[in-house]
């Protein structure tokens, strides 16, 4: 089995089995490579979305908590942390 360009050519001759000869052209391989391509791209702006998104979201608890815990020092709140861990350790042993 030969698999290769040919020299000086746009296509690629490929050979399988004994004297069957078929022909791939150029724009046949530029089509996979644009489907693979694109794929890609979107799989990975995707990915870069989901990302940002919640890494923002993890921006915002964290600045509520910091929030909660800058009123609770300034004693304009009181804040029960013990039963805020409780639901926490809910939350995540639930998930």
């Amino acid at each position: 089995m030969l698999i290769g360009p040919a020299l000086g050519s746009t296509s690629i001759p490929m050979y399988f089995g004994l004297g069957y000869q078929a022909e791939k052209t150029q724009s046949d391989n530029d089509f996979y490579a644009g489907t693979v391509g694109g794929d890609f791209f979107i799989g990975f702006i995707t990915g870069y979305v989901i990302k940002k998104v919640i890494k923002l979201a993890a921006v915002i608890v964290g600045l509520f908590i910091a929030t909660l815990a800058f009123l609770e020092y300034q004693r304009i709140l009181s804040v029960d942390w013990h039963k805020i861990q409780a639901l926490s350790q809910n939350g995540i042993e639930a998930g």
